[in-house]
């Protein structure tokens, strides 16, 4: 395993995790408004 080899993987992890992140907040998002909508806050 070479160093940039290395690298690699760990540009995908962050990007990975910078994804997941923003899915997160995205669903949370949905929830707040579904629970709005419903009349559940």
């Amino acid at each position: 395993m070479g160093v940039e080899c290395l690298q690699d993987h760990e540009l995908i992890a962050n990007q990975t995790i910078k994804i997941a992140r923003e899915l997160l907040a995205i669903s949370r998002q949905i929830l707040l408004v579904t629970f709005d909508v419903l009349g559940l806050n």
